[in-house]
């Protein structure tokens, strides 16, 4: 069990890294509206950085999004250049004041928290671009507690919808697992036809697949690992965690619908600082 899911991830991290199959060619068009660029124009570094830049301090200067709620602000890192159709189509949509005035249509504690549907049910929303947009993945970018990810319906159908991660623990499977990770970071991966091997034919190790310290940072907050080469991760909250768990844990009715709305007053893009 533990080798199929170390497996399964590795393989899945590895393609997400080269961009997915079926997303929109740049420079495509349809009436009325002009395609996303295309998500395979720009990958991800070859060689895993350090430490990853999910889990870097911001700089001052650099461009964050805050949320402000009606239950406090959420400072939210952005990854442009991991994840650039994904935050420009994020970014774009806020400074448009596309958010603003909607709410956080479902939450579950100690999971996520999800809004950005202008129906306020789920089931709204498009891109910038109208309609979707491809999937974005890189394996420094993880479902680690806090991680700003894209709710879609299947491959390649991002919109205007997200969730903030909130799962402080990683079930005994998965630690496990992180565990292995971290001890055979400079081992190649072994599948069952053999080493794992990239486009270029080089053996890939399990570093390149899953950063050693992205394995720690589950391990020490929690994540939603399942959901990784699944969910595009565009963001990272660098504060107001406490405003996440509090919204997480308003109590809910049908759908894991707040009773009382918890609105996203706007969204502001702006300079760390």
């Amino acid at each position: 069990m533990l080798y199929k899911k170390l497996l399964t991830m590795s393989l899945a991290l590895m393609i997400g890294a080269t961009g997915c199959a079926g997303a929109p060619q740049a420079g495509q068009s349809a009436p009325d509206q002009t395609q996303p660029p295309d998500p395979q124009a720009a990958a991800p570094p070859a060689a895993s950085p350090s430490p990853s830049p999910q889990l870097r301090p911001a700089t001052p200067g650099e461009e964050i999004a805050v949320f402000h709620t009606n239950h406090g602000e959420i400072w939210v890192r952005l990854f442009p250049e991991l994840v650039p159709v994904g935050v420009e189509n994020f970014v774009t949509h806020a400074r448009n004041g596309f958010y603003d005035g909607l709410i956080f249509h479902r939450v579950i504690e100690n999971f996520m928290i999800q809004g950005g549907c202008p129906l306020g049910n789920g089931t709204g929303g498009e891109s910038i671009w109208g309609g979707s947009f491809g999937d974005e993945f890189t394996p420094y970018l993880r479902h680690i507690t806090g991680a700003l990810a894209y709710a879609n319906s299947g491959p390649n159908t991002n919109g205007s919808q997200f969730y903030i991660v909130n799962m402080p623990t990683v079930d005994p499977d998965m630690a496990d697992f992180l565990e292995y990770v971290i001890e055979n970071q400079h081992s190649v991966v072994i599948g069952p036809d053999g080493p794992l091997t990239d486009p270029d034919g080089s053996e890939v190790i399990y570093a390149q697949v899953f950063p050693e310290d992205i394995a720690r940072a589950y391990l020490e907050t929690g994540g939603t690992s399942w959901l990784d080469g699944r969910h595009t991760v565009f963001g990272q909250v660098i504060r107001g965690m406490d405003v996440v768990r509090q919204i997480s844990s308003t109590p809910t009715g049908p759908g894991d619908r707040p009773i009382d709305d918890v609105i996203i007053e706007t969204i502001e893009i702006r300079p760390y600082s």
